[in-house]
């Protein structure tokens, strides 16, 4: 909508004290000099004169009849809005209208609501006609936004007349009420993502554990079940900085984790690899699909146990796992890697960790990292768990492999949801 100057405004009094019957408006500013007949009320406060003005002045309402220009400004302006009826346009682009007794004879939805708004606050600025104006000295110094102006991309509704804007990808819209979006719940101000394996729905005070046999990643606003196909590979760390103890403890993890999955032609099939000095594959082209051998290909594997005082295989692997999804996923299946690791030297090899953690992440694949260390993220030589992972929330740390029971929980919740 093009706004007609102030200057304008001030030199139309005639029409502002006659109604023209079926004029057509095409903008605000036509509405009001159509329908206004409060003298002077264009110039008034910040808000009814950045209504009607080429010039911006986003500063505060001065009192209710400025808060009454910017409710008519934002009612328009959510007409363009999610939840509005127009449609997402400039305001130029917003159609003009013949102002009928009856706005739903133009036919036309946005024109409806255009129409039904403007008479309806032209009514309200003019039963405040008693009111003192106040023109401001220097509007484009007082009149000023004081904070960065957020982010809106929507608006709820109570009535056409009555709309709150908000950030859609922070809030939800229910009932003309603004909540915490599905898949979080309710803390005091703010809105608490709900966690691997529970959902919520658009302003829960709380997020509900999934049911026996459903999954949902973090921020879930549903459960779902796990049939989707995927391709995984476990990533094994076989470096001589592990002991035996480590070894078994990272073998029967996995066979425990593996058991939640459905281990099938149709459904979730493996490749394993194992890395130290360097990365062997022990079985290629997700082959493991036979949920009875995950047990006994697990336990057959050797703890090779080769260490290197200066190399970093785990990128080396995640190169190998690279191309092995690349010649071996199927196109439509969820792509998983769970890496195991006790930490990470610099070295040789670790020039392939940016680079094939990125063609993974571009691949679509879903990249975990378990470190069990008592030393924590220090372990990783500088390094944090968001480079070796593609979601920060895909990194876990434990100094127990009797604490990774959540881990595990965890890490099937994202894959599966």
């Amino acid at each position: 909508m093009k706004f007609l100057s102030t200057l304008a405004l001030t030199a139309v009094s005639a029409s502002r004290q006659r109604r023209q019957t079926n004029s057509t408006i095409t903008n605000v500013a036509d509405a009001w000099n159509d329908m206004v007949t409060f003298s002077g009320a264009a110039n008034h406060g910040c808000q009814c004169l950045n209504l009607l003005s080429d010039t911006r002045y986003p500063g505060a309402p001065v009192d209710d009849l400025d808060s009454t220009c910017l409710s008519w400004s934002n009612a328009i302006k959510c007409q363009r809005f999610e939840g509005g009826v127009c449609g997402a346009m400039s305001d130029n682009d917003l159609p003009s209208y013949v102002n009928y007794d009856n706005c739903d004879d133009n036919g036309d939805a946005c024109a409806i609501a255009l129409c039904k708004i403007n008479k309806e606050f032209a009514s309200r600025i003019n039963a405040m006609s008693s009111q003192a104006v106040q023109v401001l000295p220097n509007p484009v110094a007082t009149c000023v936004r004081t904070n960065e102006a957020p982010n809106y991309d929507s608006c709820c509704f109570t009535d056409l007349f009555s709309s709150l804007r908000y950030d859609s990808s922070q809030k939800s819209c229910v009932n003309g009420e603004i909540v915490c979006p599905a898949g979080t719940r309710t803390a005091g101000a703010t809105c608490e993502q709900c966690p691997a394996g529970t959902f919520a729905a658009a302003g829960s005070d709380s997020c509900t554990t999934c049911p026996d046999g459903l999954f949902a990643s973090a921020g879930s606003a549903e459960c779902v079940e796990c049939n989707a196909p995927t391709d995984m590979i476990i990533q094994l760390d076989g470096s001589g900085s592990l002991t035996r103890s480590f070894w078994n403890n990272e073998i029967n993890f996995v066979k425990d984790f593996l058991a939640n999955f459905e281990i099938s032609d149709a459904n979730t099939r493996l490749s394993i690899t194992q890395y130290n000095d360097r990365v062997t594959t022990h079985v290629n082209g997700f082959n493991l699909r036979d949920q009875s051998s995950v047990n006994s290909v697990f336990n057959g594997i050797n703890f090779q146990q080769r260490g290197c005082g200066t190399c970093s295989r785990i990128g080396t692997g995640y190169k190998t796992a690279e191309q092995i999804f690349d010649n071996h996923a199927r196109a439509e299946s969820k792509k998983v890697l769970v890496a195991f690791t006790d930490g990470f030297t610099l070295g040789a090899g670790e020039n392939h960790l940016r680079s094939s953690l990125r063609a993974l992440e571009n691949d679509g694949v879903k990249v975990f990292l378990i470190l069990v260390n008592s030393n924590g993220e220090r372990a990783l030589s500088g390094y944090s768990m968001s480079d070796f992972t593609t979601e920060d929330r895909f990194g876990f740390i434990t100094d127990n492999w009797n604490n990774l029971g959540a881990v595990a929980s965890a890490v099937q919740n994202s894959v599966c949801a």
